[in-house]
């Protein structure tokens, strides 16, 4: 049984490879980029594995933005800051308010451009392969410097270590997808 779903290249005859994978057949006008299996649809047109990725990605983002609106309160800022200069307090808080910032256009952008960054052509490649690189060293920087601190830490804050630790390397991965498939030519 074929299965023909709407691209935005036209319509795409996918064969089934296994219970869960289809594979496209191959057509005159299709690129590269299309012959990554359909993974789900948005808006009536199929998703690439790959574009799937950077939406998760964006999601992820996003979770990550509504987290770091807590830490404030999860790790007890207000009683810290007290006891630095208003000047370094204010530098602290710039930085993270930026950040707030940062995650919540790194998700928007994701999830609305996903097909575009899947596709890493041009800017896009150099963008999905520069966040790839960022969430890496986010991961890495995770375990590195925050790991020393759990022998002493409470279970909830352990717990935090390893879904962020987990997280970062998710985003890496989805990132990375994108130059990954061009450079195997799939």
């Amino acid at each position: 049984v074929n299965l023909d779903v709407k691209g935005h290249n036209g319509t795409h005859t996918f064969v089934p490879r296994a219970k869960l994978f289809w594979t496209p057949i191959k057509s005159e006008n299709a690129k590269r980029y299309d012959y990554y299996d359909a993974a789900c649809c948005r808006n009536g047109e199929y998703m690439s594995y790959v574009e799937t990725g950077i939406v998760l990605g964006g999601v992820l983002s996003l979770v990550i933005f509504v987290f770091h609106i807590r830490f404030y309160r999860f790790f007890g800022w207000q009683k810290d800051f007290e006891k630095i200069s208003p000047v370094n307090r204010r530098v602290l808080y710039t930085i993270h308010v930026a950040l707030y910032l940062f995650l919540v256009l790194l998700g928007t952008v994701s999830i609305v451009y996903a097909g575009e960054l899947s596709r890493a052509e041009g800017l896009s490649g150099g963008l999905t392969m520069g966040l790839s690189l960022f969430w890496l060293w986010r991961a890495v920087w995770q375990v590195a410097y925050f790991t020393p601190l759990l022998k002493t830490a409470d279970r909830s804050i352990r717990f935090v270590h390893y879904i962020l630790t987990t997280m970062f390397v998710v985003l890496f991965i989805v990132y990375l997808l994108p130059m990954a498939a061009k450079f195997m030519n799939v």
